[in-house]
């Protein structure tokens, strides 16, 4: 236990919990924690000698505080306090009635990376999902483009760029129309008259996490309904889920459970996706495999999947698979 002192230089605790003799732990929130006899208290003690409300713990500037507000002592390690103090891991404090051991949990620390796109001397952190155009909806609004020029995502394997065409260059080189991009840091995007620069926080020189170390897909399960499907992605101790339209279902379940010989995780050529898609449509042709492919991605975007990592395109076009390994679980039903 010490003393409040102002400016003390203590960090806040990001977790805090109070430990009753029982060994139950009560966690303390932003807005604190009342003990007390009133039926409105957080922490109720049924002592008579107790106030209605006895004590306040909260998060102060200066870390966890303990207000002492009864007329009855309250104590910390055994000393009755006056006023506010500040409270650390094994303090003890008792009023009458009970007792609760506080435990302080440190702030985790940052271990992950985290991007950022530079424009002009300010750098902006991006989110999971970040727009940039000239709207009043967009995260980022840049004079000349248009609504929701492009959308940035953050994902596990990298920074991923959702639109491209007139007006969006990623170093130098015109961005593919209706396409789905990984920048790198260092990476220089022109978005009309405006140069940003993309911008890698928390690992050294840059490097990304490389695909063998993220989460390990652990099923994939396609659920058919009668207007499309749910996906299901278990990676890790995430479970992720996205409804698909009809087309996408079709192709998905190709993916997942293609014709013998080939197998789930193995490319799946146009010739066989194809007819699967669109059984009665012979004019089809790869350029609408890949729209639906892109169509696809989206729907993994938005559902916090990373598509980059779970639908391959093969290079020039011609065959598309879904990316699982032999231990993972695949369910068409």
């Amino acid at each position: 236990m010490s003393q409040t002192s102002p400016g003390a230089a203590v960090v806040a605790p990001r977790v805090a919990w109070l430990r009753d003799e029982s060994g139950a732990k009560r966690r303390v929130r932003a807005e604190g924690l009342v003990i007390g006899r009133a039926a409105g208290a957080d922490l109720v003690v049924s002592d008579e000698r107790s106030s209605k409300r006895q004590a306040l713990v909260r998060p102060g500037a200066g870390g966890l505080e303990l207000h002492h507000l009864g007329r009855n002592d309250t104590t910390v390690n055994g000393v009755a306090i006056e006023g506010a103090v500040a409270l650390a891991t094994g303090d003890l404090i008792e009023v009458p009635g009970g007792s609760f051991l506080v435990q302080l949990q440190a702030p985790a620390q940052r271990n992950r990376a985290e991007w950022l796109v530079q424009l002009g001397q300010h750098l902006h952190r991006v989110p999971r999902r970040f727009r940039i155009g000239g709207g009043a909806q967009d995260d980022l609004c840049l004079e000349g483009l248009p609504d929701e020029f492009v959308t940035l995502h953050s994902a596990p394997d990298g920074l991923l760029l959702d639109g491209g065409g007139t007006g969006v260059s990623i170093d130098g080189v015109e961005a593919e129309p209706e396409s789905i991009t990984i920048l790198s840091a260092g990476s220089l995007l022109r978005l009309g008259d405006h140069d940003l620069q993309v911008r890698l926080e928390g690992e050294a020189h840059g490097h990304t996490t490389q695909l063998g170390d993220l989460p390990t897909l652990k099923s994939a399960r396609l659920a058919f309904l009668p207007n499309g499907a749910d996906l299901t992605l278990v990676v890790g101790r995430e479970r992720l889920t996205c409804r698909l339209s009809e087309l996408r279902a079709r192709l998905v379940g190709i993916l997942l459970k293609p014709p013998t010989p080939l197998c789930a995780g193995e490319f799946v050529p146009d010739e066989i996706v194809l007819p699967g898609v669109w059984p009665r449509q012979p004019d089809r042709s790869h350029y609408d495999v890949n729209t639906l492919v892109h169509r696809l991605r989206k729907d993994l975007l938005r559902a916090g999947a990373s598509p980059t990592r779970f639908v391959e395109r093969a290079r020039g076009g011609g065959g598309t698979r879904f990316c699982v390994d032999p231990r993972s679980v695949v369910t068409v039903e």
